[in-house]
């Protein structure tokens, strides 16, 4: 245990600190980078869509309404369809036509009884899941496998569809309450390449980032107590469960002790004399022998003037 403490003692915590915290911030930054890199052409998408729902919501069809439409289709190699579908069903605009062919009309219908899942009246072969405005950015992470989608459909006692031979999509969509007119985001169910990789990466570098101010910071408190000569091991374990609520619990601790100018061990700010060396550690009356503060002009305890 000796040599335990006399290594932390060499140690310098505010170097190490400063070390920590620039390493920490590099190795996030450089992450987060690569992370925006590699999901560029997710968050281009993203952006277009955001445009492209103002422009709606705001405005209803327009020109403009087509044109940020046409531009948001060629944002992202996963969007294989975006339409404007009347309230009568009846395509008003619409940007390819992989999944519409020379059709004039467009419908969904539930898949089975599961809302979330619906099929349309072209093809027959396609399942399309509910996707919310705010999972645009998402595709492969949403629909993790088909698996997912048989156990919902086994949950309706509908065994009849072979799901193998599906292809599923991401469906957003968004309604104009005035004119019942409809805009329909077509998606195709990908995955950014080494964005998995990268997050585990960031989350492992989060991990060892908290571990080690874990750990930092009960080393320090044990390395301060064992130099106040106060249980050192109790409280460096204290904090080591504790963290923060331990530190803040070590510091009014030393805030209502006082600590001997002359060996540096913490002593009871209630002490006449310090336990460890001896040394007066208050000032004290001449005549009662009273603890009395600097400021004091007379004993509170017998009134002599000081």
């Amino acid at each position: 245990m000796k040599k335990f403490d006399q290594y932390l003692e060499k140690l310098n915590f505010k170097k190490l600190v400063k070390l920590y915290l620039i390493v920490s911030i590099l190795l996030l930054v450089i992450c987060s980078s690569v992370t925006i890199f590699i999901s560029r052409d997710k968050i281009r998408m993203a952006l277009s869509y955001e445009r492209v729902s103002h422009v709606f919501r705001e405005n209803g069809i327009t020109d403009n309404l087509k044109t940020q439409l046409s531009k948001f289709a060629k944002s992202s190699t996963d969007i294989k369809n975006a339409m404007i579908v009347d309230k009568n069903n009846k395509i008003i605009y619409q940007t390819g036509d992989e999944l519409v062919g020379d059709n004039k009309e467009f419908v969904f219908t539930p898949y089975g009884s599961y809302k979330n899942y619906l099929q349309d009246n072209i093809n027959k072969n396609v399942i399309y899941k509910v996707a919310k405005d705010e999972d645009i950015i998402l595709n492969r992470n949403y629909i993790e496998n088909h698996k997912e989608i048989e156990n919902d459909i086994d949950n309706t006692f509908s065994y009849e569809i072979d799901l193998g031979a599906s292809n599923i999509y991401l469906l957003n969509y968004m309604f104009d309450r005035d004119t019942g007119d409809k805009l329909f985001i077509i998606r195709e169910v990908s995955e950014v390449p080494y964005l998995e990789g990268m997050l585990d990466a960031m989350g492992l570098i989060l991990v060892m980032m908290i571990a080690l101010y874990w750990i930092g910071l009960a080393l320090w408190v044990y390395r301060d107590a064992n130099r106040r000569n106060i249980n050192s091991s109790l409280w460096g374990l204290f904090v080591l469960l504790t963290n923060v609520a331990g530190f803040i619990v070590y510091m009014i601790f030393k805030q209502n002790s006082i600590i001997c100018s002359t060996c540096g061990v913490l002593q009871s700010k209630y002490d006449k004399y310090c336990s460890n060396c001896g040394a007066t550690i208050n000032k004290t009356c001449s005549k009662c022998l009273n603890i009395v503060n600097n400021e004091d002009k007379y004993c509170k305890n017998c009134g002599k003037e000081l």
